[in-house]
C-alpha cells in the first residue's frame, strides 16, 4: 500500500525528466505572468519554481513550514478555488538538485480556497508537513532568516491521493510483525485460510 501511494510521485519525476523541461532561468520581476500564458499539453505532474522557506509555523499537531513558490510559465491560469493543485493532504517532493540527490518528502497541510500571496504577484505560499526531516539538522529544508537559502523545485503527481492511505499505513506501522492477522496470507502466500481462533471457540 506503501508502495502504491508513492507510484504516482515516481511517475511524475521520471515524466519530468524525461520531457526535457527545467525551471525557469528568468527571475526579474517583469518576467510574463503565467495566467497569460497558455498551456495545451497534459502530463501526469505539476511543477512549482523559486520553492523557498518563508516561515516556520505551528500547526496544530507539529511544525510546519510556509514555503514560496512561483508557477512555471506553462502552468497557464489556474482557478484555484476550483483547482485540484496543492490540495490538503497532496503529497509533494522537493528537490534543490532537480531531484539527483537530494530530494525531500512533504504533505500539503494548508492552502486554503486559494494560496497566501507572497511578496509580489508571481509568488504563492502553502504550508507543509516534512515527512522525514534531516536528523541532523531538525531545520534541514532550510533556515527562513538566512539570505543564502537554497531555491528548490517541487512536483507532485496529477493522479493518487496520499491522505487517503495515510491512516491506514500509521496502523499498520503499529501492529507488531508476528502479529499481523494477514501476514500468512499476503506475505507468505498461504493458500489455506484458517477461522480465527475466537470465532472457533464460538462455533
Amino acid at each position: 500500500m506503501r508502495q502504491d501511494s508513492l507510484i504516482p510521485l515516481q511517475k511524475a519525476v521520471q515524466s519530468y525528466r524525461s520531457s526535457g523541461q527545467k525551471p525557469s532561468s528568468t527571475l526579474f520581476e517583469d518576467q510574463p505572468d503565467p495566467a497569460t500564458t497558455a498551456y495545451t499539453g497534459t502530463r501526469d505532474f505539476r511543477l512549482y519554481e523559486r520553492v523557498q522557506l518563508n516561515a516556520l509555523v505551528y500547526g496544530s499537531r507539529q511544525m510546519l513550514y510556509r514555503i514560496s513558490f512561483r508557477l512555471p510559465y506553462s502552468a497557464g491560469r489556474v482557478s484555484w478555488p476550483t483547482s485540484k493543485r496543492l490540495i490538503e493532504g497532496t503529497l509533494v517532493l522537493l528537490s534543490k538538485d532537480n531531484f539527483e540527490k537530494d530530494i525531500k518528502i512533504a504533505t500539503v497541510v494548508q492552502r486554503g480556497e486559494e494560496p497566501m500571496k507572497g511578496s509580489n504577484r508571481f509568488e504563492f505560499m502553502v504550508d507543509i508537513c516534512l515527512e522525514r526531516d534531516n536528523d541532523e539538522d531538525l531545520l534541514g529544508f532550510g533556515n527562513p532568516s538566512s539570505i543564502d537559502q537554497n531555491t528548490h523545485i517541487m512536483i507532485e503527481a496529477t493522479d493518487g491521493y496520499f491522505e487517503a492511505s495515510r491512516h491506514i499505513l500509521t496502523i499498520i506501522k503499529k501492529i507488531e510483525a508476528e502479529k499481523l492477522p494477514f501476514k500468512s496470507y499476503l506475505v507468505d502466500m498461504d493458500k489455506d485460510v484458517h477461522e480465527k481462533d475466537g470465532e472457533q471457540q464460538t462455533n
